[in-house]
């Protein structure tokens, strides 16, 4: 029976076993153990994301730094420059030779004077004219219009002037127009008409509501660190001027996001809020990042500029631990998968007793020359009393309620009165207390009075539930896409950390006949890395994702983008499944054995077919067939086509440091971007320089673990020497469709990378670091 008053264990979400590399026929020599803490501090675990592409340069950082002083300079450098070459407008601006060249090439000769005649009239004339309004024959038609765009944009200075298209809509005007404004003029002009429309669809009062970034409100605080002096900074700062998307220009921002104790979906968050956007939706990342770490990663947007995402850091919704650098627009959307890799940086603390070199060599070439079980790790599965695998379990059953009341903390709520029976006192906490309106005394009203403002997904729920107390389903429906990705990935996670356990101990760690693996071939192309005659004969099927539209997610949630739930998970497309026989089981080892997570397209081996219905019928209380074959629709809530996952992983190249021991354990060992963008001083003396290099495949801290034998219950007080292991972490995939879009006029020979989920989170790393 599961214990409530415990975060879950190693053992509750199947992670049981472990590779023994030394142990040999007759030889009791067995791993070296190096208890140490995990984490200790957040900066202790730094993931830099490597993007995807022939042109990328390697691990992403952040390379500059945006004060809010440097982002008001830049507005206003920018505004001074657009408004000096609007002030040369008048009886003495030059047009050059060039210039009528192509505008006699454009337009007729009336539209031409009326040009020209703008050009040179004074912008000091309170009279002058907003804009120009051409309408000659040589705009009629869509290419003719299109020239005079370019006209405009190519011939005169950039930031000048702006065009718009006016379309025949009354008996009076039956020509297409063309108007040609001064930049400033366009952008007051736009605003006082969304001022004029709002006026008159507004309902009486409306000029009572309340202001919409928080500022004024009683008891209303800033979050992410925002100050008093952001207000007069802004007061102070030119009006933006936004032109209509260019046509010839990207339509995806990119930018460097690098953020210190936040997971990603936080650090958008505070983006979006800073930005005054109601949801994420217009955010796309490559995969979620851990939150106790520091990390850098790229995150895209559709047709923004990137002034608009500056100006927003000088909000008082701006989050501090968030910083953006390398700001510049792609032609493709950033899909999920779209990464080489990461590369990681990690320090362990409080080892004691360091091994020798020898020893310490000895153990990390293990884990290249044999590997580590690739069990997925336990942040998969939630760090605090709640159990995400049992949210998931509860949205693939279609319990809506009880997703709901999971996701709400019940099982808190159930150990909150197990301690107010044993000790006879309430917890007095204001979480709790939200909490327990709801559950306890069904109150959505009085849970969202109570329920504190940093617990968004908890307030997104009862704000809905408020209205409609019965809206469970649609209460799920309006979460992040990560959320929800997160806890019915947790389940599939669950379901095959516990599968292959079993996979071990029944046959051991060697390939046998009823196993199955993926093939190099694709089925959509009939091509991959190696010929069908180099893997022998062979029964196939084909692992394709499922056939609904998917525009947004290939395989993720549907209404949304969804980040890196494929984590660690083997992105199979229309990769072919090869089942083991007699007649193929040379071909291959037990390396390339995989095991699914299941889903609606997924391939069960034949030796595990049976394990896999009996574990989800008992264990979870599913139909392997009825629930997780029905999820491609599942209340339009997500889609869950299954993948597959290697069983066994080997690394490479990991490079290790020990560093002479420190005075103090919070020490900083490893210098994050902004360190080294500001020379803070991190210095630390070196005891060896011998470096082992290593690629880190899967899960990291089951790796860790492997090598280590550090279990879970390590009880570690700090002192001795410090080992730092530098990780470079990628795992072998197929492009998915969205990277094979992206980068269909490539020729790339190599196969795609996508990093395996990270966990270096312990017990003892918990109980240390509180």
């Amino acid at each position: 029976m599961t214990d409530y008053t415990l975060p879950p264990s190693e053992a509750e979400v199947g992670i049981k076993l472990y590779l023994d590399h030394d142990k040999k026929d007759g030889d009791d020599e067995r791993h070296i153990a190096l208890p140490c803490l995990f984490k200790h501090r957040f900066q202790d675990f730094h993931v830099y994301e490597i993007p995807d592409g022939p042109a990328s340069s390697g691990p992403l950082h952040l390379t500059e730094l945006w004060t809010k002083d440097r982002v008001v300079q830049e507005i206003r450098d920018k505004r001074e420059r657009e408004d000096n070459l609007q002030n040369t407008l008048g009886p003495d601006y030059p047009i050059t030779e060039q210039q009528l060249e192509s505008i006699n090439a454009c337009l007729t000769e009336e539209d031409k004077d009326k040009l020209v005649a703008f050009l040179k009239t004074s912008r000091n004339d309170a009279n002058a004219p907003k804009y120009c309004l051409l309408d000659g024959d040589t705009i009629q038609d869509k290419p003719g219009r299109t020239k005079v765009h370019q006209l405009i944009k190519t011939e005169f200075p950039s930031g000048m002037f702006i065009t718009d298209t006016v379309d025949p809509c009354t008996d009076t005007n039956d020509r297409h127009q063309i108007r040609v404004w001064i930049k400033k003029d366009f952008t007051i002009g736009q605003k006082r008409a969304r001022e004029l429309a709002a006026a008159a669809n507004s309902d009486e009062g409306n000029d009572k509501k309340r202001p919409r970034d928080g500022r004024h409100r009683k008891g209303r605080k800033p979050t992410g660190g925002g100050d008093k002096k952001q207000s007069s900074t802004k007061q102070d700062l030119p009006q933006a001027r936004y032109d209509p998307w260019p046509k010839d220009q990207p339509d995806y921002l990119y930018f460097n996001m690098y953020k210190e104790n936040r997971d990603t979906a936080e650090a958008v968050s505070s983006i979006s809020r800073a930005m005054g956007k109601k949801n994420t939706k217009a955010f796309t990342v490559a995969g979620t990042k851990d939150r106790r770490g520091v990390t850098v990663q790229h995150v895209c947007m559709w047709r923004t500029y990137a002034e608009q995402v500056k100006r927003a850091m000088l909000s008082g919704q701006w989050d501090k631990f968030v910083r953006l650098s390398d700001f510049h627009y792609r032609p493709h959307k950033l899909s999920l998968g779209m990464l080489y890799g990461n590369r990681f940086y990690v320090a362990l603390r409080g080892i004691k007793e360091c091994p020798s070199e020898e020893g310490l060599t000895k153990a990390f070439n293990a884990l290249s020359t044999k590997g580590f079980i690739n069990y997925f790790g336990m942040q998969r599965f939630g760090t605090q009393l709640t159990r995400t695998y049992e949210i998931g379990q509860a949205m693939v059953a279609r319990d809506w309620v009880r997703a709901v009341r999971l996701i709400m903390g019940e099982t808190s709520i159930l150990r909150s009165q197990q301690e107010d029976n044993e000790e006879g006192s309430s917890r007095g906490d204001m979480i709790d207390k939200a909490r327990r309106a709801y559950l306890v005394d069904n109150d959505p009203e009085k849970s969202l009075k109570l329920m504190p403002r940093m617990m968004h997904i908890e307030r997104k729920i009862i704000t809905l539930l408020a209205k409609d107390p019965n809206g469970h389903l649609a209460a799920l429906q309006q979460l992040p896409t990560p959320t929800l990705s997160l806890y019915v990935h947790s389940l599939q996670s669950f379901v095959w950390n516990h599968a292959v356990t079993h996979r071990l101990e029944a046959y051991g760690p060697t390939i046998v006949v009823g196993d199955i693996v993926l093939s190099n071939t694709r089925d959509d192309t009939g091509k991959g890395d190696n010929d069908d005659e180099q893997q022998g004969p062979a029964t196939t099927t084909t692992a394709s994702s499922s056939d609904d539209d998917t525009t947004e997610d290939e395989g993720g949630l549907k209404g949304a983008h969804s980040d890196d739930d494929d984590e660690g998970m083997t992105r199979t497309d229309n990769r072919k499944v090869v089942h083991i026989t007699v007649d193929n089981i040379s071909d291959y080892s037990i390396y390339d054995v995989v095991l699914p997570l299941p889903g609606s397209n997924t391939e069960y081996p034949e030796n595990m077919q049976q394990w896999y219905k009996d574990f989800t019928s008992t264990a979870l209380g599913l139909s392997l067939l009825d629930d997780f074959k029905s999820c491609t629709t599942s209340g339009g809530v997500f889609n869950l086509p299954g993948s597959y996952r290697n069983m066994l992983e080997r690394a490479e190249d990991v490079e290790y440091e020990v560093i002479q021991p420190e005075r103090a354990l919070d020490r900083t060992l490893i210098p994050t971007d902004i360190d080294n963008i500001t020379k803070r001083d991190y210095t630390a003396e070196k005891l060896t320089g011998d470096k082992d290099k290593a690629i880190l495949e899967g899960t990291y801290s089951i790796a860790f673990k492997t090598t280590l034998k550090s279990g879970n219950n390590n009880n570690v007080d700090g002192g001795g020497r410090r080992l730092i292991i530098y990780v470079y972490c990628i795992t072998s995939i197929m492009a998915d469709s969205a990277a094979a879009t992206a980068n269909q006029t490539d020729e790339v020979n190599r196969d795609k990378f996508e990093s395996g989920p990270l966990s270096l989170l312990t017990k003892a790393c918990e109980e240390n670091s509180q």
